[in-house]
């Protein structure tokens, strides 16, 4: 200590946090960055107020570190390339020291609501790894605590009370206040701490999204005050939905084309529906045809909806990448047209293939560099106005136990969400996204939107759990005839495959002049109907689409296909992959059997643009293929089963029908289907058992992408994909640090559109 000019006393602070950066640094950055993000967000929970919630969350950053005093981790960051001992090792961790006194002070402050000092406890003791249970994180062994006790003896207790003084709670640092937690929990006379072991008998679903947002705050806090040594704020100008409007009213000029009123009147439909809600109103759809523009209708909607309520961002979700890729493209033709810069907090797109680039211009208009692991870190904690995304990152950050995907929970308060092509979710998992997304609604003041031509049953109209946007939506459907599915292959038995093949030639010869889409339902098959097609001699230009497809070149087809010369007949041979939102259009269709949802958005890849007045055909076929299998038993047999049912003793399909037929098809599955899997997590998440017995996390459950049975293949087809192996390789070797990782990651996403998935 030492005496300043003005005679206030200065402290010398020696203890780090980081190689970088001084602990008392850190921990007044932490709280202020978590203090901040929490104000940001808007809370609803029934049984604890936001005041208390803010106190366990500034105590949870005052001390997440407390472990981090003591000589044994001070060696270690002032010499991490260092060797050292086991017990060294070991009495460098600090988690469990710091929830300890944690979990001591909140105890203090709430005596009679154990469940936030116990929240504290949790959230900083697994701070730097993914949540375990609930009664696994209680739990302390003899030799955690033997470890807790030598840390405490040797705590730098003088500098960390000068570290948390201007911010209150100064006095519990102290030798005495932890022994006695240490010996009151290890000799189970800790009447609170055994009482907290008995509180997950009375958890709800609350006590899930508590958890959830106060660890993300904190761990979302930790990262951004290690990687930038600041608040980072990021406000750029807002995108309005006035400019969609204005950019939808230079689209589609020809109103003599029927779709272009359609997409009109949906839209209209849209702006005017928005109006008539009220704040209770939580949950919307936008249910329209395929190739009305819900792309578009949607990112209005979802502006109106953020303009009108006050809320702060958006979160779009798609299903697959290369959706993800073709309705960015249009989000950042409206934000052009807006003349708003080219900033990634204005508009951002997050998945695996993503490049790890932020973009963003200071107050000179000079754009500021980021470093990978800074870019990485705004990418993945959604810091943009309007983030587009897959449903996997979208639900694993919802549903999850993981660091890296929760730590942008608190992103879900005070957003739009929309969830387009909301049909390919899997319908075990009706009751978990209803469940979740009603109390992200009410207890995170959000709005969500489902979007789709052929709307699932997991909320229902009928009971006014959701709102349709698009009024009068009965009636555009039933007024369109674009397409007729022609079912009469499928009155015989399964085709076998080389009659298949000739059947599919004859068609193929009989329209030399038109755009031919066949659908198959596995690699396999595609691949020899490929091989097949190109020893025939016709005027089509054939492509090949499926996963087994590197992902660059699979883009660089569909962009092929979806802008190719009219006069230049196409044959695309493809998987299911083109089946939800892949905006290409075709004249003729032929789909190997498959759930009807899957069928009718097979069917919004011909005669989309409803053209010349010309009627789109649709062949339905079951096949065997050259093995003697059918490839339909890759769906679930209780959706083919439905389908059947559905299609039984008809020979033709107009689409004036899919309105009616999906709704009977979804009430189907909906009486029979079953919801044990998503009882399952429900209730792990109701119980806060974030992992089994096994320490599996309950989120493996949820498998929207099943790769159980395949292993990820690199493709080295030219010289940049052996640069991109190059580089990865060339990294797998250095130190895992936080800006190493980060190349990794960028090095991984480099590699990813030269991978393919293989059984």
């Amino acid at each position: 200590m030492k005496k300043s000019a003005t005679g206030s006393e200065l402290y010398y602070f020696k203890l780090k946090s980081h190689p970088d950066r001084l602990l008392y640094e850190h921990i007044g950055g932490v709280w202020r960055n978590a203090e901040i993000r929490f104000s940001e967000c808007s809370c609803k929970f029934l049984s604890y107020t936001t005041d208390d919630l803010r106190i366990v969350l500034k105590v949870s950053s005052l001390f997440h570190d407390f472990g981090k005093a003591t000589p044994w981790f001070q060696k270690y960051i002032t010499n991490i390339g260092g060797k050292f001992t086991a017990d060294e090792r070991n009495l460098r961790q600090h988690g469990l020291i710091s929830a300890f006194i944690t979990f001591g002070v909140l105890a203090e402050i709430f005596p009679d609501n154990l469940f936030l000092p116990a929240a504290g406890f949790l959230i900083v003791r697994r701070h730097h790894g993914n949540l375990e249970s609930y009664q696994n994180l209680l739990t302390i062994t003899d030799e955690e605590y033997a470890t807790c006790d030598r840390q405490s003896e040797h705590i730098y207790f003088e500098e960390y009370q000068e570290i948390i003084k201007e911010f209150g709670f100064a006095g519990y640092v102290k030798l005495e206040f932890l022994k006695t937690i240490f010996n009151e929990v290890k000799s189970g006379k800790f009447r609170r701490f055994r009482k907290v072991k008995q509180l997950d008998r009375g958890f709800t679903i609350e006590h899930y999204f508590i958890v959830n947002l106060l660890y993300s705050l904190l761990t979302n806090a930790d990262k951004s005050d290690a990687i930038f040594h600041l608040n980072i704020r990021l406000d750029a100008p807002v995108l309005a939905s006035k400019e969609v409007n204005d950019f939808k009213s230079t689209l589609g000029n020809d109103r003599g084309r029927k779709i272009n009123n359609i997409r009109d009147t949906v839209f209209q439909n849209v702006n005017n529906s928005v109006d008539t809600y009220d704040e209770s109103q939580t949950i919307f759809s936008i249910n329209a045809p395929t190739g009305s523009g819900k792309t578009i209708t949607a990112l209005f909607a979802a502006l109106k909806i953020r303009e009108k309520y006050g809320l702060s961002h958006i979160v779009y979700c798609l299903p697959f990448t290369s959706v993800i890729d073709q309705n960015f493209e249009v989000f950042d033709k409206i934000r052009d047209f807006a003349q708003l810069p080219d900033e990634s907090n204005i508009l951002l797109k997050h998945h695996h293939l993503a490049e790890i680039r932020y973009r963003h211009q200071n107050s000179a208009e000079s754009e500021v560099f980021y470093s990978p692991d800074q870019a990485l870190h705004l990418i993945e904690g959604w810091e943009s106005q309007i983030v587009v995304t897959t449903f996997v990152q979208f639900l694993l950050s919802l549903i999850s136990n993981g660091n890296a995907s929760l730590r942008k929970f608190h992103r879900f308060s005070n957003a739009v969400i929309i969830l387009d092509e909301v049909q390919t979710i899997p319908h075990d998992y009706w009751l978990l996204v209803k469940t979740v997304l009603q109390n992200t609604a009410a207890l995170l003041n959000s709005r969500i939107i489902f979007v789709t031509a052929t709307m699932p049953l997991i909320f229902s109209e009928k009971k006014n759990e959701i709102a349709e946007l698009v009024s009068g939506k009965e009636e555009l459907f039933k007024n369109l005839s674009r397409i007729e599915i022609d079912l009469s292959s499928l009155s015989q038995e399964e085709m076998e495959w080389d009659t298949f093949c000739t059947w599919v030639e004859t068609i193929i010869r009989d329209n030399p002049q038109k755009d031919i889409l066949v659908v198959l339902n596995t690699i396999r098959s595609a691949r020899e109907l490929y091989q097949y097609c190109s020893n025939l001699d016709i005027p089509h230009r054939i492509e090949y689409l499926s996963s087994h497809v590197v992902s660059k070149d699979r883009l660089k087809r569909i962009q092929s296909i979806a802008h190719r010369k009219r006069e230049n007949p196409y044959l695309v041979i493809s998987t299911q992959l083109v089946e939800a939102g892949v905006d290409i259009d075709l004249d003729i269709v032929i789909r190997d059997f498959a759930p009807l949802d899957s069928i009718f958005q097979t069917c919004g890849r011909c005669n989309r643009e409803y053209r010349h007045g010309i009627i789109g055909k649709v062949f339905l076929v079951s096949i065997k293929d050259s093995n003697g299998w059918k490839p339909s038993q890759i769906y679930d047999r209780f959706l083919i089963e439905k389908t059947k049912k559905i299609l039984s003793d008809k020979k033709t399909i107009d689409e004036s029908m899919f309105y009616d037929l999906a709704n009977e098809y979804y009430h189907e599955v909906a009486v029979d289907g079953s919801q044990q899997l998503s009882s399952e997590i429900l209730n792990a998440m109701s119980s806060l058992e974030y992992t089994d017995e096994n320490g599996k996390p309950f989120s493996d459950k949820l498998k929207l992408i099943n790769q159980d049975y395949s292993q990820s293949v690199f493709i080295e087809i030219d010289d940049k994909a052996k640069q991109a192996w190059l580089a990865y390789t060339s990294l797998t070797i250095k130190d895992k640090n936080f800006e190493n990782v980060a190349y990794l990651k960028e090095a991984r996403r480099n590699l990813s559109g030269y991978i393919i998935n293989v059984p």
